[in-house]
């Protein structure tokens, strides 16, 4: 793979995996509970053809020359459940994915299946002096997450059950002018193959400020202090812990009626528990987006941030990248999204790779409750020195094409 292809991703690839639900189209009324609280339902059904399945080398093309290619289908239904109140409010998103490889290629036919389930409680209202809340991600790949750029593990090979919650208790002892969060964080990642990749936890507390100067506009503050444990560790590999930390200071909100930006800086550092193992340094986001309508805007960004990671320590990224949605008509939709990111890790060999990730999705709402999609990803991936040191899952060389034909539905 060619520096060249990854460095132009940026500029030439653009993508998103926008939920329909974020967006003015599919957004229907859902099956009523009571008063004000719906269950929303959706169905995407898919077919299309993956050139990488299993993520390969580039550098071990099978003996028939092929990449594994094969044509595979997609099943994802979900069930969304929303219950607004002003002391008590309740969300809750869920998917289950099924993607069945058809055996077109050399591959056999496989089935792998993945879900996702998102809760939110919030005792209190937005404006009450005190309030609490829960929020909790827990992730079976294979499964597309509904962020922009997102891409999964190694579904077929490693496997990975990822859990991201935190709770959080919000003071306001000035109103919504000033407020103030104490919290809680955890995360937890296991893969399946634990030959290749190992698992992890890491938990610990946070402190956020908002001071809303302006009616759309705040200053804000964040600190968090966590610890980071890797255990069942495959044999002759191993990850070193840490108390990594991060403090970040900024400003969000609207510029203007049309500009809305996020500007943040601070200072990350992995702490790991044998110093040469640390990843430390200035960190921040600079993220402009303009709203032509209510259906076209344009976002622009650069992301810089610091993580301990299992078996390789921890890790730098920087991450430029583009994102466009465009409405016409009040039924086409083109969404488009491209990113590139350069990961420097702290491991023995100062590992680093080069990712670039782009999708480009149209859509078409035949009703509210029906749409029909077109759907190219591609993921690059390419170790910066053009070598491959183990874990070879994480540091290898590989592109991966995807193409996919979607019909949804949502009620």
């Amino acid at each position: 793979m060619k520096q060249s292809v990854i460095f132009g991703l940026a500029s030439l690839c653009l993508a998103t995996t926008t939920s329909a639900f974020a967006q003015n189209y599919g957004a229907t009324t859902g099956f009523p509970i009571g008063d004000k609280s719906r269950v929303h339902t959706n169905l995407d059904l898919s077919v299309g053809y993956d050139s990488n399945p299993r993520r390969f080398d580039n550098d071990n093309t099978p003996a028939d020359g092929s990449r594994l290619q094969d044509w595979r289908g997609l099943i994802r239904p979900g069930l969304m459940v929303d219950v607004p109140g002003n002391s008590v409010k309740f969300n809750l998103g869920s998917h289950l994915s099924i993607s069945q490889l058809l055996g077109t290629g050399p591959n056999n036919a496989d089935t792998r299946f993945g879900a996702d389930i998102g809760v939110g409680l919030q005792l209190g209202s937005d404006d009450s002096i005190v309030s609490f809340r829960i929020d909790n991600m827990l992730v079976r790949t294979p499964d597309y997450i509904d962020t922009p750029g997102a891409v999964a593990s190694d579904e077929f090979r490693a496997p990975e059950w990822n859990n991201n919650g935190t709770a959080r208790l919000t003071l306001r002892p000035g109103g919504r002018a000033l407020e103030f969060d104490l919290g809680y964080m955890f995360m937890y990642s296991n893969y399946d193959d634990e030959s290749a990749l190992s698992a992890y936890q890491r938990h610990g507390g946070l402190f956020e400020a908002r001071w809303k100067f302006l009616p759309k506009t705040a200053f804000v503050f964040h600190a968090d202090i966590s610890r980071f444990s890797p255990f069942d560790e495959p044999a002759g590999l191993s990850t070193v812990g840490g108390t990594p930390f991060r403090i970040t200071v900024g400003a969000v909100g609207q510029v203007t009626t049309r500009l809305t930006a996020e500007l943040t800086a601070g200072y990350e550092d992995t702490l790991a528990d044998e110093s040469a193992f640390s990843k430390r340094g200035p960190i921040g986001n600079a993220i402009l987006t303009y709203s032509f309508n209510e259906a076209t805007s344009l976002t622009v960004g650069y992301r810089r941030r610091i993580r301990p990671v299992v078996l390789l320590n921890g890790y730098s990224s920087d991450m430029p990248f583009v994102q466009a949605k465009i409405g016409i008509a009040g039924r086409l939709v083109f969404n488009l999204y491209g990113h590139y990111e350069f990961r420097g890790y702290a491991d023995q060999n100062e590992s680093a790779v080069q990712v670039g990730v782009g999708d480009a999705r149209v859509e078409y709402w035949f009703f509210e409750w029906l749409m029909g999609a077109v759907n190219y990803r591609l993921l690059v991936q390419n170790p910066s020195d053009g070598s491959v040191s183990s874990p070879s899952l994480l540091l290898q060389d590989f592109t991966r094409h995807q193409l996919f034909f979607l019909v949804g539905f949502r009620y």
